[in-house]
């Protein structure tokens, strides 16, 4: 995930410095939807999307069926480079050249609005159906109260754990009812079972431990979103527990440091037991002939949590139909549209609705993930969301290495994230 930390980075950046001609924030009482269409007028709006080859060939046939249904629209779609495509966003809106919908990470959706460039989609209806979506992916697009986005693809992290490891150390596998002292007590004995081997292994980003705040009920932000909390009691104690597994229990491996083999490659080498990941790593694990098996992140106090990762579409304030688009974005994210997809890729779907229609026989890694979604939390929506990681991820690090204790580097990161009026802009 550090690759995502520096993309986020450079991608805010040129958003900011691009859009400098739209001033403050203009995310409300500054924008009127335009009239609607005369009866029989043809429509063809631009989509940009950033899909891989398979996720774009499922997309291009629900596109055939919306056209196939509204043969007055006309999607125009064009593939954007997955890590280019925010140069290109960020360019289109310094010369008002933008689609009119464009497939956006769940970060960038704040610093769109807040500059003005997309359509306040509650003028669309979208507060009215936010309960059809998964909670964290909804959520992702919901800022100062009001809805910029829809969900088109959601993730979550779960346990990954390998079956010949377990086996080996004669340990059962992880169930949905394991809490971190049940980690702890089989990572302890797979640990050292041969040289290298470990029971754990993790990353240091907020992103990977948002599930380890999460399970213990930490709070990022106060209630109206002013404010970070993360220094609370629960939130010391999640940083706890994650320091603890290194320091204290001796069954993480250290994957967190610089130069150290991160948690992903080493569970691919089978040197990990255990680790905390996607389902981006699903297919890679078992074309590598891995015997894994996944589970829900262990309880804490508050029970499972993990994060949440994914894209969101929105509606560029230049569009001359954003009522069309909403309408194909409403189709694309349907309950029938969200099964199809589901089902052929063995992704989450993104409407709550489409859950009992996929088909678990044919994606049996789906039910874990689709349990764990149940529970997954948004990262706060924040327009400059890099700039808390770049502080908190500091701050964690040195708990981490022993040089500062998890309640110190917590103060130490809050207070430093509420002073900065890039985060919060003093009034």
């Amino acid at each position: 995930m550090k690759s995502f930390s520096k993309i986020l980075t450079i991608g805010l950046l040129a958003v900011f410095t691009l859009t400098g001609c739209f001033g403050g924030s203009k995310t409300s009482g500054e924008y009127e939807l335009p009239p609607e269409r005369e009866p029989g007028t043809k429509v063809e709006l631009t989509l940009w999307e950033t899909y891989n080859n398979e996720e774009h060939a499922v997309f291009m046939e629900i596109v055939r069926k919306f056209e196939a249904q509204n043969p007055d629209i006309k999607i125009n779609v064009e593939r954007i480079p997955w890590g280019g495509h925010w140069g290109r966003i960020a360019t289109g809106l310094a010369v008002n050249e933008t689609p009119d919908i464009a497939r956006v990470d769940v970060a960038y959706v704040a610093t769109l609005a807040d500059r003005g460039a997309i359509v306040n989609l509650d003028l669309l209806g979208a507060d009215k159906v936010v309960n059809e979506y998964v909670d964290a992916a909804i959520h992702s697009n919901i800022f100062r109260g009001s809805v910029w986005g829809l969900p088109d693809q959601t993730n979550t992290t779960v346990l990954f754990y390998n079956k010949t490891l377990f086996d080996e150390a004669g340990v059962d596998y992880p169930t949905f009812e394991w809490t971190w002292d049940d980690l702890i007590e089989a990572g302890k004995k797979i640990t050292g079972i041969r040289p290298g081997i470990y029971g754990f292994a993790m990353g240091n980003t907020l992103w990977e431990t948002f599930p380890y705040f999460g399970t213990f009920g930490a709070k990022f932000l106060n209630e109206d979103g002013t404010k970070c909390i993360l220094d609370s009691p629960e939130g010391i104690q999640a940083l706890s527990l994650k320091v603890s597994l290194n320091r204290e229990h001796g069954i993480e491996a250290g994957a967190w440091r610089e130069g150290a083999v991160g948690a992903e490659d080493g569970f691919l080498a089978q040197q990990y037991a255990m680790i905390i990941t996607g389902p981006w790593k699903i297919a890679e694990y078992r074309n590598a002939g891995i015997d894994f098996g996944i589970s829900l992140v262990p309880r804490g106090p508050a029970g499972t949590a993990s994060n949440v990762g994914g894209t969101n579409m929105v509606i560029f304030r230049n569009s001359r139909y954003p009522r069309e688009a909403y309408q194909f974005l409403r189709f694309l994210t349907s309950v029938e549209m969200q099964a199809y997809w589901a089902n052929e890729l063995g992704q989450i779907p993104v409407n709550k609705g489409a859950f009992d229609l996929v088909d678990t026989d044919k994606n049996p890694y789906l039910e874990v993930l689709m349990e764990q979604a149940k529970y997954a939390i948004a990262r706060p929506v924040l327009v400059n969301y890099a700039r808390v990681e770049e502080i908190i991820n500091a701050e964690m690090a040195l708990a981490l290495r022993g040089e500062k204790s998890p309640a110190q580097a917590l103060r130490d990161a809050v207070k430093a994230i509420n002073e900065d009026p890039d985060i919060f802009p003093k009034n």
